[in-house]
């Protein structure tokens, strides 16, 4: 299981890395600044989370020391994939709710006035 998870988090880093290859160059970078601030939240929250005591002993997928443990290069290179992974299913979320009921304001200001 294990495996699994490692394997569906880097495809889903794949998988977002593509994304944001598309949008800048298509010069859509409202959307590559929303691809890239997931990463950016799940490194920040790893740091908090490998300095807690209450998180520093969990093990992240094929790792071999727990969070508390690790240097802030492997937190930075764990952290993109964790960020692709909660954004791929933000995605998929959004793909089967067909109401849009999940629906949050756009990132990067101006109001959408669907919300």
């Amino acid at each position: 299981m294990e495996d699994f998870a490692t394997l569906a988090a880097l495809a889903a880093l794949a998988y977002k890395v593509t994304s944001l290859i598309k949008y800048l160059t298509s010069g859509m970078f409202r959307e590559a600044l929303t691809t890239l601030v997931p990463w950016a939240a799940a490194f920040g929250v790893l740091v908090l989370a490998a300095q807690a005591d209450a998180t520093a002993a969990i093990m992240l997928p094929s790792m071999t020391v727990p969070l508390g443990d690790m240097d802030i290069a492997s937190l930075l290179i764990a952290a993109p994939a964790i960020g692709a992974s909660a954004s791929t299913f933000a995605d998929f979320r959004s793909a089967v709710d067909g109401s849009d009921s999940a629906r949050e304001p756009k990132l990067g200001g101006g109001r959408d006035p669907a919300v």
